[in-house]
């Protein structure tokens, strides 16, 4: 969806398709490497910055221990039941830190897992996007004759949705995440920027609570550091607002428009998806519901006898889009 309209662009310039999906490829791969040689080094170091203040912070914590004791023995609470209390704050520390190390060979399996799996989906699209028409062509030689021009109908608009959808759905990722590694440089947080960043794009797949879960990391991160306040009260109120942005006029006005949905009709979409299944059901909704749109309305106008050619040659010309209905409200003078 997302290299597939550049190589039908270049094979309509008379480039052979093997040629054009090769290029675009190499065209993707070599801006990706690019963009993380440029951030690789800017964010290692950041990592190994973060990594410092943890291991600085738990290094003070007898120190806040031996404040703490005598802060609260000054107040009358006996000193046996202090020591207890500090005892199980450190077994579950040292528990913490055992099972974190325990799970540094899961991660690393996970890891492979994860290089793996990309090594498959980006030789697996190749093919779909070198041979998707032939398969397209030879699947759809299945349908009878008379039935191929609707189904046509189906796949054009059903193909644009999707498409549409992934590629709006990254560029919100790409605005939010540049929100939150700006917000973050201005905020205080500069040496983190572009880790936070990272995390608020990825997080950004998952529609509605991505710039939430952004915060904890900048939230966890402003408080390790000295003097977390007032940083880490601003940093909250700005990703406060930044969701509210981003739930209310940015992801409605992108993926709303880029799949043919008023910012009003994809709105409710996400509630009601949130409403039935959860998280997973914000990150469905929105395609799903301009999915049966296109079905609507092409059985509308199948009804109203318009012919499969028709119907093809107006989805090309003009996308199928949902707004609401206009109320006009008569005011007497």
């Amino acid at each position: 969806f997302l290299i597939t309209p550049g190589v039908d662009l270049l094979e309509r310039n008379k480039i052979p398709r093997v040629f054009a999906t090769v290029l675009m490829y190499i065209i993707v791969l070599a801006g990706l490497f690019l963009l993380f040689s440029a951030l690789a080094y800017s964010f290692i170091q950041q990592v190994f910055s973060f990594r410092d203040i943890v291991t600085r912070f738990f290094g003070a914590l007898p120190d806040q221990f031996n404040y703490l004791d005598d802060f609260l023995v000054k107040r009358g609470i006996p000193q046996a039941n202090i020591d207890d209390a500090i005892s199980q704050i450190r077994g579950q520390l040292v528990g913490f830190a055992q099972a974190a190390a325990a799970n540094v060979v899961n991660i690393a399996f996970i890891m492979t897992n994860a290089f793996i799996d990309i090594l498959l989906i980006l030789v697996l699209s190749f093919y779909f996007t070198l041979d998707g028409k032939n398969i397209r062509n030879n699947l759809k030689s299945i349908v009878p004759e008379n039935h191929q021009k609707t189904v046509d109908v189906f796949e054009d608009a059903l193909n644009r949705v999707v498409g549409n959808y992934i590629r709006g759905q990254l560029t919100l990722a790409a605005i939010i995440g540049v929100l939150a590694g700006v917000g973050c440089y201005f905020l205080g947080l500069s040496g983190y920027a572009i880790i936070i960043a990272f995390l608020a794009f990825l997080f950004e797949t998952i529609p509605m609570v991505g710039p939430t879960l952004a915060t904890i990391p900048a939230v966890l991160i402003s408080l390790l550091l000295p003097n977390p306040f007032p940083r880490t009260f601003f940093i909250i109120l700005y990703f406060v607002i930044v969701q509210l942005l981003e739930s209310n006029v940015l992801g409605p006005r992108i993926v709303g428009h880029a799949v043919g949905l008023h910012p009003i009709a994809a709105i409710l979409c996400l509630i009601i998806g949130v409403q039935l299944i959860g998280p997973f059901g914000a990150l469905i909704a929105t395609p799903i519901v301009a999915a049966a749109w296109v079905v609507i309305v092409s059985l509308y106008n199948s009804a109203r006898g318009k012919t499969a050619d028709q119907m093809l040659e107006h989805s090309k010309r003009k996308p199928l889009v949902i707004r609401p209905m206009k109320l006009r409200l008569a005011i007497r003078r």
